[in-house]
Order: C-alpha cells, then sequence, then structure tokens
C-alpha cells in the first residue's frame, strides 16, 4: 500500500484500500491471477479478496479471464484510465512548453496504447528544419524512444506479449531486431531514467525521451524531443536530458507519484 501522509490516512476506508491492492496485484498480468495468488499477493485471507473480487466484478473493473477462475483488469478500468489522460496533458504541456522553448526542438507526449506508442500531445519546435510530427499518430515501442522509456517500465512478461504480437520489425539499419539486444537496452533505461533512439525508426531522425509515474507508480506514459540527426550530437543529448529527465520527474510528482514530490 502507498504511505501518505497521516492526515490522509487517518480518513481512509479500508475496504476500498483493499480493493485498490488487489487492482494493482492484476497490474502487468494480462493473463489474469486466481485468488489464490491475488491473496497471497495483497496478504490477505482468500475469502476476503473474494469478496472485493465479487464487488468489482459487478462494476465491470475486473473480468473473469477464463474458466479456470483467473481473473483480470476489466474494460471499465480502461476506460477511466483513458479519461485521466487530459491530467496527464495538463500536467504535461508547461513543462513541454518550456523545453521546446529552450531547446527549440519538438517535443511529444507519448501513452501506451494497443502495444504501440500513441502520441497524445505536442509542442512543434521552431528550428527550420525539425521533426514534424502530429497527435494520433503511432510508433513502434522498439524503435522509438518513447516506446523503450515506456516499455522499460512495464512488467516483462506484458513486454513478452506486445512483442509476440508486434515482432521488433526492421525500419533502419539501426533498429534494433534481437531480443537479447532489446532486453539489455531496457535494462539500460531503466538504470539511467533515459531512453535514446539513434535513426531506429526514421533515417536522419534522433530522439531522446524519459518515463513518466503517475500516483500508484506505474508508467503514465513519456515524454521525447526529437530532431535531426545532425543537431542531435551525444553532446547535445546529454545536455537535453539533463533538463527532460527532472522535468519528468517533476510532472510524475503532479501527477501524485511519491517519489517524485
Amino acid at each position: 500500500m502507498r504511505q501518505q501522509s497521516s492526515p490522509v490516512r487517518r480518513y481512509q476506508i479500508e475496504v476500498v484500500a483493499k480493493a485498490i491492492d488487489v487492482l494493482e496485484a492484476l497490474a502487468g498480468h494480462p493473463q489474469g491471477l486466481s485468488l489464490s495468488e491475488m491473496a497471497a499477493r495483497v496478504r490477505l485471507p482468500r475469502s476476503t479478496v473474494h469478496r472485493l473480487v465479487c464487488t468489482l466484478q459487478v462494476k465491470g473493473l475486473l473480468v473473469q479471464a477464463t474458466e479456470h477462475g483467473r481473473y483480470a483488469l476489466g474494460l471499465r478500468l480502461f476506460q477511466l484510465g483513458k479519461e485521466a489522460e487530459p491530467q496527464l496533458a495538463k500536467a504535461a504541456l508547461p513543462l513541454m512548453k518550456e523545453l521546446a522553448a529552450k531547446f527549440k526542438e519538438t517535443v511529444s507526449l507519448g501513452i501506451l496504447e494497443e502495444g504501440e506508442v500513441h502520441y497524445v500531445l505536442q509542442v512543434e519546435g521552431t528550428h527550420p528544419i525539425r521533426f514534424a510530427g502530429r497527435p494520433g499518430m503511432r510508433g513502434p515501442l522498439h524503435a522509438t524512444a518513447l516506446g523503450k522509456a515506456i516499455a522499460a517500465s512495464l512488467d516483462r512478461d506484458l513486454v513478452k506479449e506486445i512483442i509476440a504480437a508486434k515482432p521488433l520489425r526492421k525500419f533502419t539499419a539501426s533498429t534494433v531486431t534481437q531480443l537479447a539486444q532489446f532486453w539489455a537496452e531496457l535494462d539500460q533505461v531503466r538504470r539511467n531514467q533515459y531512453a535514446v533512439d539513434r535513426e531506429e525508426q526514421l533515417e536522419g531522425v534522433r530522439c531522446v525521451a524519459s518515463p513518466i509515474r503517475g500516483g500508484d507508480g506505474a508508467v503514465a506514459g513519456a515524454i521525447s524531443l526529437s530532431g535531426p540527426a545532425a543537431r542531435f550530437t551525444d553532446k547535445r543529448m546529454r545536455a537535453i536530458l539533463r533538463e527532460l529527465v527532472p522535468a519528468c520527474l517533476r510532472i510524475s510528482g503532479l501527477l501524485g507519484h511519491p517519489s517524485s514530490r
């Protein structure tokens, strides 16, 4: 359970907190969990978990995933998550504008949707030669900085399922298509809190990105800066990252992530 300040904890409703614990236990397990597995993860009696699951199921927040009694997150929860996107955009936009003004490069906000990066917000750069994307476009998880920043924060089993459905397609000579190399890169992204795309989706375009986390600690999205490879030297990317990573931590704090406040 998340640590909260004592005035807030004094007013929390224990059964609601337990229900949220059950939902969080299922996060990252798209194949579902049994009642016994959930009970072990949240450290509650199986009978208590069963009552919570029945209530969450009635509300559409959980579904019975298989006839073998495994449960998974329900569609209603994802619908609620979609409704929370404006909050993410509202928190991110001011800092995206600051980054765009400072570096004059295109700044993008992306989220995970159906195994791909969905670009939901963009502040276009002002350089005459610049990356010109658009909100609504999609990109591969393995060949974009946004995708790698998000993937590194996901449960590995979920990433495996995404790769099984959307294999590591080659876009350019620089695209990572070997699974072992991809896992190693995600490990590095996790340590550094940023990802780099060196012309891996588009020839001549480089990109850096850093993840954003929500109040529950799960990745909510990522922010990237993109531009021509000739301008995105290693030195300039390091300068951008010195501003980008703290900016994403600040946005995470605005969304309630405790370690980012």
